[in-house]
């Protein structure tokens, strides 16, 4: 506790740019490793099923041309593609990630 107490005076007599600088080099390190994903729209067939508006959680499709990846809805009816983990296809029954064992592609090809 005492730790955490000497570490938030240290930050609170920081100026708010020192501080954004800061924080933002402590989350690099945290993902440090982990690919930066640019985001890519799904193609415009997978789009043309997404609600206008967001509802309350998310909306996710199969991606047409890859078993590992997804399309998530995001706003305005724009579908966004999102790469499972490494080792990882789509499961359109769970709506998640999971083991390929576990995961039937259909005509979907696998990475």
């Amino acid at each position: 506790m005492l730790t955490y107490l000497v570490v938030w005076s240290k930050f609170h007599k920081m100026k708010t740019s020192t501080l954004v600088v800061v924080l933002s080099i402590a989350l690099l390190q945290c993902f440090k490793g982990i690919p930066a994903s640019p985001l890519v729209p799904c193609p415009d067939e997978v789009s043309k099923g997404c609600p206008y508006h967001q509802e309350e959680f998310p909306v996710y499709y199969s991606h047409p041309g890859d078993c590992s990846k997804f399309c998530e809805c995001g706003t305005e009816a724009i579908a966004w593609e999102v790469t499972c983990r490494s080792g990882l296809l789509w499961n359109d029954i769970l709506q998640a990630c999971d083991w390929a064992v576990n995961v039937d592609c259909g005509d979907r090809p696998r990475p």
